[in-house]
């Protein structure tokens, strides 16, 4: 919220006006939350935001007598207008018009009628001042699903006339007169306060209520100013809309204030669900601050350029989430676009030759605005302000590659190859000027070509990228190097999304299953698994998320064609802990493999594993139920374990078992994965997918036997996945299957993309 004043930093000194929570809801005695979970994440996830109040002076007259509009809403380019009339404005026994509670119900409910419910928040401008609420700008949250933030949960959408599922609209915000923050012609420039105001309203819906634990582990509220719900101005925020501040350490006990109001902070952007709690890096505050002999707190003015004296505190981002606990959803399992409709509201009886400069002004924001969003959310994610033309929604990602070396189709060092690319659609909308670049992330591996653009990617499709992109391979590199590469697409509509590559030099394919039939894959091989819930089935997986940790993903590790893999219970059931392993031990096991004359080969296979137990106070507590890989060389009457997943997996995890380690490969060759849940109250998952046998290039020298499983003995590829392809799993960037990995000559497909996408910064 603002105040109509150039100062950033400020207290109001009379009335709460943010309109965050559900106060609607409750001054009518209803409060309903279908959608939020039925546990409290943090105690301050119970915390209720501060609430509105009207302007006490404002007092509505009982018969406003001006004019009614028989068409109240109309469209003018990409803003509606609705002309003042009884219902939607609101005139004050001492004169003045303004916007009640009721007046917002009206409005939002006016839109909705003439417009899909596609709009996440609903945003007013006027072309008067609202003499309800002294000349601020505020939003209301409608809804809020997300914990670990310092919101509370909760969903009014019925009182607002709404179902309460369903339907995107989750908040309104009114930015109060156009002229308010800047004048007219400051709406439409980008990077303005104009911007930086309707920034700030709009990403309250997220924002800005962290605290943290100190280091005597004790909670903090230092990172919070004014009430409570904006950035403290000694806060180092990265010059964050929400009252941020960007200091400059001087490194003895001086920080100078080098701006503000120009984009949001890491924190911001993982409150707002686009950034990883891994992406904020640390920051600080300042205690003990003083400007020329005057102490400082929350509430002070601190001009620009000002040098202050203090006490420096790190924070860290596990202190963050040690005192709010993980934000759930997580990063990567909400969309990253923003939608809004912006609505001008005019004076009653105010001719269109007078309210025709608001309109243009909003306009103009309208036009402008959503590049500002973008620039200052790091890429991370995009806002649509266009109510009649379609908001696309384009998620991009890495469908297949190919490596083509005009030779064998094995890559080693001092090789040329040709990457072959098709990136695919998963959102909404076609995705056009999509800008694809490669980056080499590895030393002695160079991109001679590393840009090109490729429209009219459909929704749900994918295209191939041309030309290809040039690899150049030093001779200086190993056999065995792990190559990586990052692939990062960029719409016009929407933030950037990335997907790594990794694959290693030297190595080649003896066997691949993708897991998309598995038709000769056996659950509990041997009569004797225990387990009532949660037993391995071959299935699309549920998503599943409670208190920030994925506990089953929402894709395969292969998010091609091919959608299935193992998981213990695939479905989710009647709650997140329905279908997980209960009661005992439940065992797959796989075909037999024959690769009797390998030289050095070894399993590849990527796995997903909670073990987690969220009903204990503090929680969730790590428990012991390892995923545990054995393997048989001879049919399966004996085995040996092989490898363990004990830890939390938050992607799909690539696994690399050197087998000579263990055994002796052979031509009865089978592998078993068990996991076994013995606790009363533990959540267990484990997943498996696309399983392969990789050996070492005759070419290459033969590793040494030392170091046990997940050495890095030679990698093929990590936290990749393959196409929907028989035999080998080879690709071509036609999608035609190959039956072994010598008969397409000069194409070797190393891997695929990430399950979950990974936002470029």
């Amino acid at each position: 919220m603002w105040q109509d004043s150039n100062i950033l930093i400020r207290q109001h000194v009379s009335g709460l006006f943010l309109m965050i929570g559900c106060l609607y809801a409750c001054q009518n005695g209803f409060i309903e939350n279908p959608e939020a979970p039925n546990y409290v994440a943090n105690p301050h996830d119970t915390h209720l935001d501060q609430g509105y109040e009207p302007n006490p002076e404002f007092v509505p007259a009982d018969m406003p007598q001006f004019g009614v509009v028989k068409q109240p809403l109309r469209v003018e380019g990409e803003v509606l207008v609705i002309e003042g009339a009884p219902g939607f404005v609101t005139e004050g026994n001492g004169g003045g018009f303004g916007i009640t509670s009721g007046n917002q119900v009206a409005i939002v409910q006016e839109v909705l009628s003439q417009y899909p419910d596609r709009f996440d928040t609903v945003t007013m401008f006027l072309s008067f001042t609202d003499a309800n609420n002294m000349g601020t700008a505020y939003y209301q949250g409608v809804r809020n699903v997300v914990t670990g933030i310092g919101r509370s949960t909760y969903n009014s959408r019925r009182s607002w006339g709404l179902s309460p599922r369903g339907g995107r609209f989750s908040g309104f915000v009114n930015m109060n007169s156009v002229e308010m923050f800047g004048g007219l012609s400051s709406a439409g420039s980008m990077g303005s306060r104009y911007h930086a105001v309707l920034a700030q309203e709009l990403s309250h819906r997220w924002l800005m209520f962290f605290q943290y634990k100190d280091g005597d582990g004790k909670s903090s509220e230092e990172l919070l100013g004014r009430q409570d719900a904006h950035w403290s101005p000694l806060v180092h925020a990265y010059a964050s809309v929400q009252d941020g501040v960007a200091w400059r350490d001087n490194g003895d006990g001086t920080f100078t204030h080098m701006g503000s109001e120009r984009g949001y902070a890491p924190l911001d952007l993982y409150g707002m669900g686009v950034f990883g709690p891994d992406e904020v890096e640390d920051f600080f505050h300042i205690t003990d601050a003083s400007f020329q002999g005057e102490s400082l707190d929350k509430s002070s003015r601190i001009p620009m350029g000002a040098t202050i004296e203090g006490t420096k505190v790190d924070v860290t981002m596990q202190q963050v989430l040690d005192e709010m606990g993980p934000r759930n959803p997580p990063r990567g399992t909400e969309t990253p676009y923003y939608r809004t409709a912006f609505v001008l509201v005019t004076r009653p009886g105010q001719q269109q030759s007078d309210w025709q400069p608001y309109l243009e002004a909003v306009q103009d924001a309208q036009r402008t605005f959503p590049a500002t969003w973008k620039e200052w959310a790091l890429g991370a994610s995009a806002l649509c302000t266009t109510v009649t033309a379609e908001c696309p929604e384009p998620i991009l990602g890495l469908q297949t590659y190919r490596m083509d070396d005009g030779n064998d189709g094995d890559i080693g060092p001092g090789e040329k190859v040709t990457m072959s690319i098709a990136v695919r659609n998963d959102g909404l909308g076609t995705a056009d000027n999509v800008s694809v670049q490669v980056n080499s992330l590895t030393d002695g591996v160079t991109v001679t070509n590393p840009t090109t653009i490729v429209s009219g990617i459909e929704q749900g499709k994918f295209v191939d990228v041309a030309p290809g992109f040039e690899l150049d391979f030093s001779s200086e590199l190993s056999c065995g190097t792990t190559v990586s590469l990052e692939v990062v697409m960029t719409s016009q509509e929407g933030p950037q999304f990335a997907d790594k590559i990794e694959f290693v030099i030297g190595y080649r394919q003896l066997k691949y299953d993708p897991l998309h039939e598995a038709p000769n894959w056996t659950v509990d091989p041997e009569q004797n698994d225990t387990a009532s819930a949660g037993i391995w089935g071959l299935d699309k997986p549920d998503f599943i998320s409670i208190l920030g940790v994925v506990t089953q993903p929402e894709n395969d590790n292969s998010p091609g064609d091919g959608k299935l893999s193992f998981h213990t219970g695939p479905y989710k059931g009647a709650n997140f802990s329905s279908e997980d392993v209960d009661g005992g031990k439940t065992t797959l096991e796989s075909p037999v493999f024959a690769i009797g004359d390998a030289v050095f080969p070894s399993l590849v296979y990527y796995a997903w594993h909670v073990a987690k137990d969220f009903s204990k106070a503090g929680g969730p507590i790590d428990v012991d139920a390892d995923l545990i890989v054995s393997a048989s060389s001879d049919g399966g009457e004996t085995w040996i374990e092989i490898d363990r997943v004990s830890d939390t997996t938050k992607d799909w995890t690539r696994r690399e078992v050197v087998l000579k380690e263990f055994v002796e490969p052979s031509n009865r060759m089978r592998f078993k994965f068990e996991i076994e849940d013995l606790s009363d109250s533990a959540t267990v998952e484990a997943g498996i997918d696309d399983i392969e046998i990789v050996d070492i290039l005759a070419s290459c020298p033969v590793p040494s036997i030392g170091g046990g499983p997940n050495e890095p003995l030679g990698r093929f590829g990590n936290d990749g996945s393959r196409d929907d392809t028989e035999g080998c799993g080879c690709r071509n960037v036609n999608l035609v299957h190959s039956d072994s990995l010598g008969s397409s000559a000069g194409l070797l497909m190393l891997l695929g993309l990430f399950a979950l996408r990974k936002r470029k910064q």
